[in-house]
């Protein structure tokens, strides 16, 4: 429903903030694309359509076209070269050509493993030991094998939401027949009310050369549904619960102790709260909130910088520099914290998809 709040005019639109509901949005019905008559901006979808954005552009004044004519691309996944220099110079397009140097697990890991040999260890010792397989098994089962007591997380590279992520022992065998990201365990979580929970942190980079980006105040802070415990600490890493251990909602919804939150208001309630909740909590209980953050916005810019080199290159080849497509990003950030109050870069996601 509209809200009262006031409004904003840029070239004659009218942007007010909107308010959506998923039942809202399922009654609107597909429209054929259609080129704008009087000067208002046009947008077009690429690989898929998302409703709560076309409602969004349409409340604001926008009109579906051919992605040819565009003023606004809008990607489901990657942006080749190919594509931005398809594009009128005037058009916005919401990736940065080669941006999956941090948002595919696989080139994550790599791209943070070159920033380290070039800067030190210490400068990106936020992301947990990984390696990808097949190409680094023998040193994953080296690493393992001199880390006895340690637990490692696999995750599937093409997989997201929890799919396919499995808990591995040092004496495991390492997943075979899939390419995959094996990294250490982040063990020592810090826990509220004896749970686990992570960040889900949102970022806008409107360019990478130079490099500007823009840390949205509020995000999601993610519990799982089930006590922590180290699952080092008896039992099996393969046996461990997945609803103590993985903080995705696309999982823990199917838990019977998952609980929902349909009050805004009430924003510290229930396996999902908002940033700000968190923010509270953790002063409630003496965390030194501010200090903590200079970490993660570090975390957050060090991420960045290590992309910056590819896609920047990238852009002066395509002369996204020069002005022909103007590209912006939104990324996820899935960030944890652990009891010693350090952040951990879990991965990084294409959050406008």
């Amino acid at each position: 429903m509209p809200s009262d709040e006031p409004a904003a005019a840029v070239r004659g639109i009218v942007f007010r903030p909107q308010r959506y509901t998923l039942e809202a949005l399922h009654q609107d019905e597909p429209r054929p694309p259609q080129r704008h008559e009087d000067g208002r901006l046009t947008y077009a979808f690429r690989g898929g359509e998302s409703l709560v954005l076309r409602r969004l552009l349409e409340d604001h004044g926008y009109l579906p076209s051919p992605t040819a004519d565009a003023d606004l691309v809008w990607s489901s996944g990657h942006v080749g070269p190919e594509t931005l220099l398809s594009l009128p110079r005037h058009a916005k397009v919401n990736h940065f050509p080669r941006s999956g140097v941090i948002t595919r697990k696989d080139l994550l890991v790599r791209t943070i493993a070159m920033l380290r040999a070039r800067c030190g260890r210490a400068a990106y010792e936020y992301l947990p030991l990984s390696f990808v397989l097949p190409a680094d098994a023998a040193a994953c089962t080296a690493a393992m094998g001199r880390d006895g007591g340690a637990t490692w997380i696999a995750k599937p590279i093409a997989s997201s939401q929890g799919r396919g992520i499995s808990l591995l022992g040092s004496s495991a065998k390492l997943p075979v027949g899939e390419d995959c990201v094996v990294s250490r365990y982040v063990a020592r979580p810090l826990l509220i009310d004896g749970y686990k929970f992570d960040l889900r942190l949102y970022v806008a980079v409107s360019s990478f050369e130079p490099l500007r980006a823009y840390v949205f105040e509020e995000g999601l802070c993610r519990f799982s549904t089930a006590r922590y415990s180290d699952p080092a600490d008896g039992g099996s890493a393969a046996d461990a619960d997945v609803f103590a251990h993985l903080t995705n909602y696309s999982i823990n919804k199917r838990s019977s102790h998952f609980v929902p939150n349909a009050d805004a208001a009430d924003d510290g309630f229930g396996s999902k709260w908002s940033l700000s909740a968190l923010k509270r909590c953790l002063a409630r209980n003496g965390v030194d909130v501010a200090a903590l953050w200079r970490r993660v916005d570090d975390l957050l810019l060090r991420t960045l910088i290590a992309a910056e080199p590819s896609v920047a290159a990238a852009g002066r080849q395509v002369g996204t520099a020069g002005g022909r497509a103007s590209c912006f990003e939104l990324l996820g950030f899935d960030v944890l914290i652990d009891e010693c109050l350090k952040p951990w870069l879990l991965e990084v996601s294409l959050a406008g998809e």
